[in-house]
């Protein structure tokens, strides 16, 4: 949330939706909300404040725009181990021997990701980013709902040839070439990585 006018500031809020902007002299404030993917009705409120005031807005997401989700604090993807159901660090072998490759596949959760009729796996890509920038492409190997949650779809990717060890990446899928948010993802050991996205905030799962 961003305060604007009379004075600048910016907070986030809690897991319930809620924020404050606390001892603030009187004077002329428009607040406005923003989430990656996300539009809000109001755009904003104006208020030319003399005592305590509340705005509320509702949050939808943009039509189209998958939106991959993360934990309620930060941006860390939620993920598991598609096999073992561990959660990060994921190694690129996997502890299983499950397979004749032998390589780790990850389930990440996203929102407004959903294949139309006639459509395949084949219209979502996805890849990673490390510390030094380097792209990694990211095989789909399955993309369906999550039972019971119509909402709510996981994505099971297979880790790169090459992905040692590089510690956290951003991870982000593609519809129809619609890119979704970034989410930082631990590959080998948890840390490092790049930066988050300028404007990246949490983006934990809830139904709309």
């Amino acid at each position: 949330m961003t305060l604007s006018d009379s004075r600048s500031a910016t907070t986030q809020t809690d897991d319930h939706g809620s924020c404050s902007f606390a001892n603030l002299p009187a004077g002329s404030y428009t607040v406005t909300p923003f989430k990656t993917n996300y539009s809000f009705t109001p755009l904003s409120r104006t208020f030319n404040l003399s005592g305590n005031q509340t705005a509320n807005f509702t949050a939808t997401v943009i039509p189209g725009i998958p939106v991959m989700i993360s934990e309620a604090n930060s941006t860390r993807a939620v993920a598991l181990d598609s096999v073992s159901w561990l959660r990060e660090p994921f190694r690129l072998d996997s502890p299983v021997p499950w397979g004749p490759d032998g390589r780790t596949r990850v389930m990440l959760f996203a929102m407004n990701l959903e294949l139309l009729p006639g459509e395949n796996v084949s219209i979502v890509t996805a890849d990673a980013e490390d510390a030094s920038h380097r792209i990694y492409p990211l095989t789909v190997e399955s993309v369906g709902r999550v039972p019971g949650s119509y909402w709510l779809s996981n994505v099971i990717i297979r880790l790169n040839d090459e992905m040692n060890d590089p510690g956290d990446v951003l991870v982000r899928v593609h519809l129809r070439g619609v890119s979704s948010n970034r989410v930082r993802l631990a590959i080998g050991h948890v840390g490092g990585g790049p930066l988050d996205d300028a404007g990246a905030l949490p983006t934990p799962g809830r139904e709309p």
